[in-house]
């Protein structure tokens, strides 16, 4: 990991955490935002990291609604994916195939992706079981692999608002069959002072 103070000497007012000279770790994290699509008309824009994270921190993992980090913390983007969840199949594609994911800091765009480019690893993943009569299908964006779509290095500064909106096509709506769940993962690292 690249020396977080080096990148800004001493210099306290380009700080983004902590307090010149004082010591910082750089901690690997994940933070993540789940959101589901409802069956029907596929809508334009969904937002990700906007609303107060949900307490189960299987669904989410970040500080607060806008802000990845708080309390003097940064948080450095290295890496994306996303992963859309669902029975049917061709949500899943839908998603993979038209959706393209937008970053905001500070509100100005830092990152246009296509999801396509953007799979948690490996393709399209089809996992089935059967149980007695009843059968289940998940389906989900590649199995995940820690050689995830990589960005140059994006620091997002403690309290600074920060969004993703994964944005579907408008002329041509998509219907969703079943509700599909989309996670997007930012992969990289937390810093923050030595406690």
């Amino acid at each position: 990991m690249p020396n977080p103070i080096g990148n800004f000497g001493n210099n306290a007012t380009r700080m983004p955490f902590g307090k010149p000279g004082q010591p910082v770790q750089c901690v690997s994290d994940t933070k993540y935002s789940t959101k589901t699509l409802s069956i029907g008309v596929a809508p334009a824009q969904t937002d990700f990291f906007t609303s107060a994270p949900s307490a189960d921190r299987t669904v989410d993992n970040y500080d607060a609604g806008n802000q990845l980090v708080t309390s003097g913390k940064a948080f450095v983007i290295q890496g994306i994916t996303v992963n859309p969840i669902s029975t049917s199949i061709a949500d899943v594609d839908a998603v993979i195939q038209k959706g393209v994911i937008v970053l905001t800091a500070q509100n100005k765009e830092i990152g246009t992706f296509r999801v396509r480019n953007l799979a948690a690893g490996g393709g399209t993943f089809v996992a089935g079981a059967q149980v007695a009569a009843a059968s289940s299908v998940g389906v989900v964006n590649g199995m995940p692999q820690s050689d995830l779509f990589r960005v140059a290095e994006l620091m997002i500064a403690t309290n600074q608002s920060f969004k993703a909106q994964l944005l579907m096509p408008t002329g041509t709506t998509y219907t969703v069959i079943a509700a599909t769940t989309v996670e997007i993962a930012l992969q990289g690292y937390e810093i923050r002072p030595v406690a």
